[in-house]
């Protein structure tokens, strides 16, 4: 979700699996990161960023295993980009 220079990632599902949000970022070259919420249902995690106003974030949601920082692919949704402006 657009919000200023925040990610936010909400877990919504009690299903034993943490929510994580793989990224993409115009200031960075390649994978820029993963932003884990391993705090469990009804949780949201702020991953505070600092991109450029003319950039970009293009992500995917996903679910993982947090203990092994394993993602598990076949469980991620699209890519979605975002605008920093």
């Amino acid at each position: 979700m657009k919000n200023g220079d925040h990610l936010y990632v909400w877990d919504n599902v009690a299903d034993g699996w943490s929510a994580v949000a793989r990224y993409y970022r115009s200031d960075v070259s390649g994978l820029a990161g993963l932003a884990w919420n391993y705090h469990g249902a009804g949780t949201r995690i702020d991953h505070n960023m600092d991109i450029p106003e003319n950039g970009w974030i293009n992500y995917e949601v996903c679910l993982g295993e947090y203990s092994t920082r394993a993602v598990l692919s076949w469980t991620c949704s699209n890519y979605f980009v975002e605008d920093a402006s």
